[in-house]
């Protein structure tokens, strides 16, 4: 299940703040991992905040293959669903997690002992994009036993 340019704009936000005994080059990394190592199409660091930026939907292919290489799918979705306001989702991710290539999310700020990561998606299409990303995992049961029957 891949995705190729499947909706009209796809906007990720990749962010986090940067601790004054931390270094911002390793910060930097958690993020650019989030995204599959993909370079952003803009990267910012002021007043103690990282923000990456990325424009088209191939920074999302690592956050969808992580997901359920970690079987987070359904909690994946809660999130999205919960945090969705109008075009724009949002998940809290682990930083030391993220700086070791995994993926683990977030309900709370203090679930991340040096803060969370924050992964924005924006698009006019979110809910299709929530739906590819992070599918109703019982639908997708109920199809495949469907599936089986005949």
């Amino acid at each position: 299940m891949t995705m190729v340019s499947q909706w009209s704009k796809v906007a990720l936000k990749i962010s986090a703040t940067i601790g004054a005994s931390e270094d911002p080059l390793k910060v930097i990394r958690a993020l650019r991992n989030v995204a599959g190592g993909l370079e952003p199409s803009s990267s910012v660091e002021k007043d103690s905040i990282a923000i990456l930026r990325y424009e088209g939907d191939s920074a999302l292919q690592s956050f969808f293959h992580k997901i359920r290489d970690r079987q987070i799918i359904s909690a994946a979705r809660r999130l999205l669903l919960r945090n969705l306001d109008g075009e724009t989702t949002q998940v809290m991710l682990n930083r030391q997690a993220a700086f070791v290539q995994n993926i683990v999310l977030c309900e709370e700020e203090t679930e991340s002992p040096l803060g969370p990561i924050f992964l924005e998606i924006d698009s006019p299409e979110i809910l299709r994009v929530i739906d590819w990303l992070a599918p109703d995992v019982s639908e997708e049961e109920r199809e495949r036993k469907r599936a089986k029957r005949k």
